[in-house]
Order: structure tokens, then sequence, then C-alpha cells
């Protein structure tokens, strides 16, 4: 009887100053029918030419999932262009609660404006998306900036799926379903908007997606693991970021950000030159870097692949050239990483040095990170957004850092002596077409 094969390919495309990730995984039944799973993450990029040239190359009709790190310009700013190529099932953002709404106005006044476009975007989220052919909105909470949270993923504390993203079942339609797997988490409620029903959920912090690639018999099930996060604000920052934007906007003591009018009250403020530059202000007290609370992605199989090595075949391309193998040692780049080593986590622009958020984003990891493969570094490599001891953590992966060619600080270079220290690989994903990686799994 045939066997079943399994192949998944994730590719950082070339876009420049920006991101995008692809990941299209595989699954071959006997007599040949396949199902798929494609997912992109971030599409934005600080050149409109070199994203389409990404873009482009994606060649996608589908895409299952398209997970957004966080709404800075370099980040996002390709969606509608994705959006007019490729219908897109599914969008998991970050929460737009309060807080994190008047980070994302404040933070785009410092980048230089904010569009009337996005604007409409704030104002609504989910009707955007329907706008634009999405069937389905989920939002991810920030994790907590605390010792008691977020706990680690771990397989077996996942529990049984207890929901789907998208269509049940969707093997007819040759896609794999996904689960929603962990428990507590709402489940998803459709939503009427001028363009349509829209399914819209809120994750728990600790959710995961799932996709179950069939695997039986002797061997553990076999799944692929989508596990977002997105790290937290530091609470000592977030207190004063408070106090000031409500002094700003004159609300009385003893309201929140949470009512009802505060989005409307928000936006309208931005009418004033004199308020516009103290909400300016008012986010230095909660990000130094300019940076939004950024998601995390990891994607992978789990759980470890053990029993399975010996049917494993894995290898990396770095543009034309096969750099990185753990079959065959025909390359002067050959470079060896273990056997266990199979996922591929990217950051968006977490704030992987400061002590609240890098602690929880580590503790929320800590089971996945001696499986990566390869290591997207935050905020295109700078040497501020990353702290040693995450780089110790995943210092067997390949560093990635997604820059134009030209940056002075993008990857910086003492960033790239601290990676050597550590004997860690870099390579940097820019506007080159060659310069694409790509890392293939096949069982």
């Amino acid at each position: 009887m045939p066997k079943q094969s399994i192949s998944a390919t994730t590719r950082q495309i070339a876009v420049g100053q920006g991101g995008l990730m692809f990941c299209e995984v595989a699954v071959e039944q006997p007599f040949g029918q396949v199902s798929r799973l494609t997912v992109a993450f971030d599409c934005g990029s600080i050149n409109r030419e070199h994203l389409r040239q990404g873009i482009e190359t994606l060649d996608r009709e589908e895409l299952d999932i398209l997970f957004i790190s966080h709404l800075d310009a370099d980040h996002v700013n390709g969606i509608d262009l994705l959006l007019d190529q490729t219908k897109v099932n599914t969008v998991v953002l970050p929460c737009l609660d309060p807080l994190t709404t008047t980070a994302v106005v404040c933070s785009s006044l410092n980048a230089g404006g904010m569009t009337g476009d996005f604007r409409s975007f704030l104002v609504n989220p989910v009707t955007w998306f329907a706008q634009r052919g999405v069937g389905r909105v989920i939002f991810v909470p920030r994790g907590l900036d605390s010792d008691n949270g977020p706990l680690p993923f771990s397989p077996n504390d996942q529990g049984p799926p207890s929901g789907f993203v998208g269509d049940q079942p969707r093997q007819d339609k040759g896609r794999l379903p996904i689960h929603v797997t962990g428990d507590g988490q709402q489940g998803p409620k459709e939503q009427s908007t001028p363009a349509g029903k829209v399914l819209v959920q809120t994750l728990r912090a600790e959710c995961a997606l799932t996709v179950d690639l069939g695997i039986r018999g002797s061997m553990q099930q076999l799944s692929w693991l989508l596990l977002p996060y997105v790290h937290p604000f530091p609470e000592a920052r977030v207190k004063a970021f408070v106090e000031a934007v409500k002094s700003t906007l004159k609300i009385p003591d003893g309201e929140g950000l949470a009512t009802p009018a505060f989005k409307k009250k928000l936006l309208d403020a931005l009418k004033e030159e004199r308020t516009r530059t103290k909400l300016k202000e008012c986010y230095a007290l909660l990000s130094r870097n300019n940076n939004k609370p950024s998601m995390s992605l990891y994607s992978g199989p789990y759980p470890n692949l053990g029993g399975l090595e010996d049917g494993l075949y894995c290898h990396m391309r770095h543009g034309q050239d096969v750099h990185f193998s753990r079959r065959f040692d025909q390359s002067s780049y050959y470079w060896r990483f273990n056997k266990s080593q199979h996922g591929w986590l990217t950051t968006g622009d977490a704030d992987l040095s400061s002590k609240g958020t890098r602690e929880a984003w580590l503790r929320r990891y800590e089971m996945l990170l001696e499986h990566v493969v390869v290591f997207v570094l935050p905020h295109h490599g700078s040497n501020s957004s990353i702290h040693d001891r995450v780089i110790t953590q995943v210092q067997g992966a390949l560093a990635v850092a997604c820059a134009a060619d030209g940056r002075v600080h993008h990857p910086h270079p003492i960033l790239k002596e601290r990676l050597a220290l550590h004997s860690m690989a870099l390579c940097q994903v820019s506007e080159r077409i060659d310069s694409q990686l790509s890392f293939t799994l096949d069982l």
C-alpha cells in the first residue's frame, strides 16, 4: 500500500526592510490525494516595489491563515496587496484593547502620522478585513508581565482539540483542518458587517493552533503547531503611560481607558496639534524603541520527532545554494544542527531586551526553544531588542535578520559580534531575490 508523505517548506521572502514569511505543509495521502496548510506571517516593507516583488513570488490563490505581528507599516503595509491577489481565510492579530489602541495611535504619530485608511482600521478592524474578503478574525491578547504567567507551552497540557478555525472538516477541499487547543478559550461569534458576516474569536493568551498530520500506529500522533504569543508591556511603564494619557485627554480620575466612548475621544483628539504632540510624549513613557506589543510565532511539527528521525530529510537554501543539510556534507557552507531542530520562530518587533517582556517570552516558549532551527531576530536585527539570555537559549539555530541592504543598524554590527561570541550563524534576507531563505522538512 502506498505510504503517506509529508513535506513542509518555510520561506523568509525577500522584501527588504520588512517581513513576509510563508509556510506550506502538504500531506500526500495514499493514491495521490494531497491536503495542504498555507500560512503567512506579516506582509510589509518600507519599499513598495520590494514588497510587490516578494508578494508575487507567493503565487497562491488561497491562504489559510495570515498572522500579523503588530501594526507598524513595515510589517503590514502590504496586506492590501496580498488580499488583492490572494484569498485569506483567517487573520490572527494582537488584541486591540484600549491600551494597545492608544499605544498604536501614539506610536503612529511618532512615525509621522496616521492615514485615513489606518484610522478606519482602528475604528473597526473586523469590518476592515471583511471588506477585503477575510471570513474569520482571531485576536490574541497580550501575555502577562508577572511571575505568575504565562505558562510554558506543553503538548501534554493542551487537552483535546475543542474548536476549528474555518470550515469543519476541510479535507474535502484539500485543506488540513486547524484546531484550537487549550482550555477556556472563547468560541467564535458571528458578527455582521456591511461586507457580510465574519466569525470573530478571542483566544486565551495560552491557546495554540494545531493541525493533525494524520500519522498514527506505533509512532506518536504528529501535528503541526502554530503557537502565537504577544509579548506584554512592562507593567510599571503601563501605569505611567495610562496616567499621562488620561491627563492629556482630561479623563476623570477613577475612569479607565476601556469606556465605549474612549476610542472616539482618542481619535478625535488627533485633530489638535497640541494634543498630538503630548500623545507622542506619552508614548515615550511606554516604549523606548517605538514598538508596540508584537506577536511571535513558532511554526513546526510536534511533539519531538524522536522515532521519526530515520525517515527525516531536511535542507535549507539561501538563494540558489544549498548551505545547510542534515543528510550530506557537500557544501563548503555546511552547518550542523542537531536532529531535534525543526521549528521556525519569528518575532516581529518583540522586545526581548526588557526584563519583564523577555522573561515572559522565554517562559512561554521554553519547551520549544531547543527545537528551533531558524530564529528570526526581532526588529530586523536591532542590537537593543534582544538580550544575551535569549541568544543563549536559541544559539543552536540560524539567526535571520530581515533588513534591506545598506542599513547601518539592521543588523547591528554589535549584535553580529554578540552572535559570533555564541557561535551563532547569521543570515540577512534583504530585497535581493537570491537572499531568500527556505527550509524544507520531508517525512
